[in-house]
């Protein structure tokens, strides 16, 4: 259980250290399933980075629910001999479709004892998509900081959730309630990537994490994670366009890098998105190289 307060500061001195421009616009394939990438510019002038009483006025709780899958599917991706990346797709999409069944049916119950509910896959809308056989599915950083408001876990420096039961291998949802409900603590540890080497950094294929490391507080604990390019990271996860991303290990020659200075443009990703695999576009599978290097460093009990 998560106070909403908590989560607001979070969003609000993040807002601070970012250009929330950078999440007004995406690029959509208005093409056929099969077939070439016709792409669109669309932008949301509206998108900002929330909190709980936007999404809910009057919100007094924030309920968190984690959903772990198999360490396996992250630790051995594209890993010889079989060299695959369809068990580690295939376990986020799984976890979460049951996170949405789980955040549906307690708010339901919420709801039906006379409280309003909200479930929301990304509270405050600084996480982004992940390319997926069976749709976009939502990334590792959603929901990050009602999960650690909660005291679920700690961002890592690639900026998503380490929790000391799961390390990243969990993805969250998060129900925005009016009912009064007790709330968790946050972990006030250092924080899991206290004397790192970074190997998150050095892994990522297209430089989107940075050695600046953005520091965030609220209620008497500190959160850290590296300097993020969304649209950069966005290029190789949410569209696809870059093989060591992923997409080499499912047959897909697409192999499209941005360029390695200065700020993306729509145009840009748009020109870059029609030259994706019109084959195996809709088959996409990401296996995001950050959260893997990190995994590979960490000890589970």
């Amino acid at each position: 259980m998560a106070d909403p307060t908590i989560i607001a500061e979070l969003a609000h001195n993040y807002r601070a250290l970012i250009d929330e421009n950078d999440m007004k616009w995406s690029v959509v394939d208005r093409g056929n399933y099969h077939g070439p990438v016709k792409p669109e510019i669309v932008s949301d002038p509206g998108r900002h980075v929330r909190t709980a009483e936007e999404l809910l006025p009057g919100a007094r709780s924030v309920i968190v629910v984690g959903y772990h899958y198999p360490f396996s599917n992250l630790l051995r991706a594209a890993e010889p001999p079989t060299d695959a990346v369809g068990p580690y797709s295939y376990a986020v999409y799984q976890a979460n479709r049951w996170l949405r069944y789980l955040g549906v049916s307690i708010a339901r119950q919420l709801q039906r004892t006379g409280y309003r509910a909200v479930v929301t896959e990304d509270l405050s809308d600084t996480g982004s998509l992940v390319a997926n056989p069976r749709g976009p599915q939502p990334d590792a950083l959603c929901n990050r900081f009602a999960a650690v408001a909660a005291g679920l876990g700690q961002i890592g420096l690639h900026g998503a959730v380490i929790t000391p039961e799961y390390g990243l291998t969990q993805r969250f949802i998060a129900v925005v309630t009016d009912a009064a409900l007790p709330t968790d603590a946050p972990i006030l540890s250092d924080g899991p990537c206290f004397g790192c080497s970074r190997p998150c950094i050095a892994s990522c294929p297209v430089a989107a994490l940075g050695e600046q490391v953005l520091e965030i507080t609220s209620d008497g604990f500190v959160t850290r994670f590296a300097d993020w390019d969304r649209l950069r990271c966005d290029w190789a996860k949410r569209y696809g366009l870059v093989g060591a991303e992923g997409p080499q290990w499912g047959g897909q020659e697409t192999n499209i890098l941005p360029p390695e200075s200065g700020k993306l443009q729509p145009e840009m990703l748009a020109q870059a998105y029609a030259q994706k695999d019109p084959i195996q576009k809709h088959f996409t599978m990401v296996l995001e190289p950050c959260l893997q290097a990190c995994q590979r460093k960490l000890t589970f009990g």
